[in-house]
Order: C-alpha cells, then sequence, then structure tokens
C-alpha cells in the first residue's frame, strides 16, 4: 500500500537520524569537551530523558483514538482527544516542572551527582533548558498525532526527524563554537521552539479543524484512554525488567567479564530489532485507520506480510551475525571480550521470537487492545528473572536465554491468537494466498 511505502520511507529516514546522531555525537563532544565534562553532561542530561514518560502513555493511545475516530468519520470526537490530551499533558508538564524546580534548587543534588566539572547553578539552569525541551517533545508527539489521524503519518514522521537533526546541529554548533554548557543548551531550545511552531503551523494549515483551546476538552473523553495509557506503560517497564533484570543478575552472579560479554552480544543481537521496528512502526497507524473503518480483512493482510517480513529480516540478519559475529564483537572491544557463539546462538532464536511478538503486538496496540497483553508481559518478564535465577548455577549465562525465550513464546502464542480473535482471520498467516 502506498501510505505503507511512504511511512517506511519515513522511518528509514528516523532511524538514518538516530544513528548519525548516535555516531557523531561521541567523537565531536570528547573532542571539544573532553571525557570528565562529557561524562558529567551523560549524567545530567539523563535526568530529564524520564520526563519523557511524564504523559503516561496517553500520546500514544490518544494518537490511536484520533485516527480510529476520523476514519469512523468522527472529526468532532477526535478533536476531544486532541485537545483533552493537549491540557492533561500540559497539566502534567507543569506540575512535574515545578517538583523539578523544588528538588533542584531545594535538595544537594549537585553533591548526590557527584558533579565536579559542571557547577551548581550551571546543573540547575541546564535541568531546567532540559526539562522544557522534554515537555516540548510530549506535545510534539500529540501534533505529530494530527497528522497521523488524516492519513499524513510519514510527513509528520519526517518534521518530527527533521526537528531532531536540526536541534542536535544547534547543539552541536552550540558546542563548536565553545560557548557554555547553558548557552549551547540554550541554543539547541531555541532551535526546536522554532521548528515547534512551524511543525504546529504547517499542521493547522494543512488540517483546519484541529485547534487548540479548551471548548473540546472532556473528562469522560480522558476517562476512556486511562486503562489502554497505563497500559502503554507496562510495556517499557517490561523491557526494563527483563534487560536491565538481567543485566543485574548476571553481573552480580556471573561477575564483570561475563556481564560484559552478554552485553555486547545481546546489544549486537537487539540491533536487528530496530531494522523490523521500522516495519511495525509503518503499518501501525494504517491499522488504527483500518479498524476505524471495520476493514479487517486489511488488517488481516498487514499482520501477514509484516510477519512474514519480519521474521525473513530476523533469519536473514541472524545468519549474517552467526558468520560474522566474531569479527564484529572482536573489533568492537579491541580483542577485550572473548566471543561467545553459543550465546549468540541463544540471543539470536530469542530475537526471531520477540521480534514475531513485536508485530503481533503492534495490531493490539494500535487499536488500544493490548492492556492484558501488557500486565501479561510484567508478569512474564519478572518471572523471567526467577527462572534464571534457578538455571543459572547450571547454564551459566546461557540460562538468561532460556528464560528470555520462554517469555517471548508464552507472550507471541497469547498475542497471536488474540489478534487472530480481533481479526476475525483464521488462515494460516504462513499463506500468501487466502
Amino acid at each position: 500500500m502506498a501510505r505503507i511505502k511512504s511511512n517506511f520511507g519515513a522511518n528509514s529516514f528516523g532511524q538514518a537520524v538516530n544513528i548519525l546522531i548516535q555516531l557523531a555525537s561521541v567523537p565531536i563532544i570528547l573532542a571539544f569537551w573532553g571525557q570528565d565534562l562529557y561524562g558529567e553532561w551523560l549524567i545530567i542530561s539523563a535526568i530529564p530523558a524520564y520526563l519523557a514518560l511524564s504523559d503516561i502513555g496517553f500520546g500514544s493511545v490518544a494518537a490511536n483514538d484520533m485516527t480510529i475516530k476520523f476514519a469512523k468519520g468522527d472529526q468532532k470526537g477526535a478533536l476531544e482527544v486532541f485537545q483533552s490530551t493537549s491540557v492533561l499533558i500540559g497539566l502534567l508538564s507543569f506540575c512535574l516542572f515545578f517538583f523539578l524546580v523544588i528538588v533542584i534548587y531545594s535538595f544537594p543534588f549537585h553533591d548526590w551527582l557527584n558533579l565536579n566539572v559542571i557547577s551548581l547553578m550551571e546543573a540547575q539552569i541546564v535541568l531546567v533548558i532540559l526539562a522544557i525541551q522534554s515537555f516540548i517533545s510530549l506535545q510534539l508527539g500529540l501534533v505529530h498525532a494530527g497528522f497521523r489521524c488524516i492519513g499524513a503519518y510519514a510527513e509528520g514522521s519526517i518534521y518530527l526527524n527533521l526537528i531532531r537533526l536540526f536541534t542536535f546541529i544547534g547543539f552541536i554548533l552550540g558546542i563548536i563554537l565553545e560557548k557554555s554548557l547553558i548557552n549551547v543548551v540554550a541554543i539547541s531550545l531555541l532551535v526546536q521552539l522554532s521548528c515547534t511552531f512551524i511543525m504546529v503551523y504547517l499542521l493547522f494549515r494543512k488540517i483546519s479543524w484541529i485547534r487548540y483551546g479548551l471548548s473540546h476538552v472532556h473528562v469522560a473523553t480522558l476517562a476512556d484512554l486511562i486503562k489502554p495509557a497505563f497500559a502503554f506503560m507496562a510495556i517499557p517497564l517490561g523491557h526494563a525488567i527483563n534487560i536491565q533484570g538481567m543485566v543485574l543478575l548476571i553481573g552480580t552472579t556471573l561477575g564483570a567479564s561475563a556481564l560484559v560479554a552478554f552485553t555486547l552480544i545481546r546489544t549486537l543481537s537487539r540491533l536487528v530489532l530496530q531494522m523490523t521496528s521500522i516495519v511495525n512502526q509503518s503499518v501501525w497507524p494504517e491499522i488504527s485507520k483500518c479498524f476505524g473503518e471495520s476493514d479487517f480483512n486489511t488488517i488481516q493482510k498487514i499482520h501477514r506480510n509484516a510477519i512474514k517480513a519480519n521474521l525473513a529480516i530476523s533469519i536473514l540478519a541472524s545468519f549474517f551475525l552467526v558468520i560474522f559475529g566474531d569479527i564484529i564483537i572482536e573489533l568492537w572491544s579491541v580483542n577485550e571480550v572473548e566471543f561467545n557463539l553459543n550465546l549468540l546462538l541463544g540471543l539470536l532464536l530469542v530475537l526471531i521470537v520477540e521480534s514475531l511478538w513485536n508485530t503481533s503486538s503492534v495490531v493490539l496496540m494500535a487499536i488500544n487492545k493490548h492492556q492484558t497483553m501488557a500486565l501479561l508481559y510484567v508478569f512474564l518478564s519478572i518471572l523471567s528473572i526467577g527462572l534464571t535465577v534457578m538455571l543459572i548455577s547450571i547454564y551459566g549465562v546461557l540460562s538468561a536465554c532460556f528464560s528470555l525465550l520462554f517469555v517471548f513464546t508464552v507472550l507471541e502464542v497469547y498475542t497471536f491468537k488474540s489478534v487472530i480473535k480481533v481479526t476475525n482471520d483464521k488462515i494460516n498467516f504462513f499463506s500468501f494466498h487466502r
């Protein structure tokens, strides 16, 4: 479908921006700031990142709901979701900002973070600016939802990623011009604000009925989104448990060398998920639209084709890593980490099953029917830690593979059956024809 192809291109551009920022930032910042300032910047910039979760998932479910309502012809309902969610996110942002200001100006957080290069005043002002940027990002997500609900997901995604790119360029230019840390983050804020106003203007010009205001704000509208919103927050919680939980468990049980090997090989294997996520993010808005139109036949086709595409990507990428994984690890770690083929094979098997689950889960998340799945994910992630504790003395680091394989196999079975039920699909999803 044309829209999915456009979405795929936009998401590929987004991944390219991510890679550019990740690759370019480290050498440039190190060259101009040095290790000490860069290390303290990493510490202080990590704090506002958590504020990006402060909408408690309302932004994501609002985007789904707006798309579904608009597809049903309920333009007024889509506007109610937009205005109600924008007010809610604004209020939550204000409350969290007020709380952050109290903390950073009342408590010795500077000493808690053991900052030596960055002064107290610099840390306070920089945290305030970074918090403002995080809250702007939340509103940008809602602006993107406006584009998405009318089928212009790709256009909105391009704008979002251009804002991220220009903001990063502003940040880097500030560093190169040898501005102070405060001026550097202030420059990036000004760039982000300017680009945000342009994106909002483009949204209002494209969609005349969308506007900010209070006339269509309804508490009942937000009440309908509470359960799916909190369920959205459970997904990153499950990720944190099975990723960071395994890291802590392996590190405390098997030692630093085993942890480094596990972390490097798992990071390498999970690069494949970034490739499959491009497919998943591309089909997401189309699934919401089709659900609003009750076009279950198209959802069935999208689900089956996405699974086949991601399965092919996962298997081909896994073969590549099996062949070249030892060389990559050797170069990446500068011969400091011993390559473990069995661990790589185990994690790649987990990855293939996880990619299937990710693809099926998109269908439920796109239509806000993911609550039970999200809670099951958290429960199974906790259970996986217990399973690893029982197996780690026998199988060592491979115990994590067994536990994670169990988690994602159960999840995919449950999620796939749920998708089949929601979409009334009764065929073998490996089949190319009905």
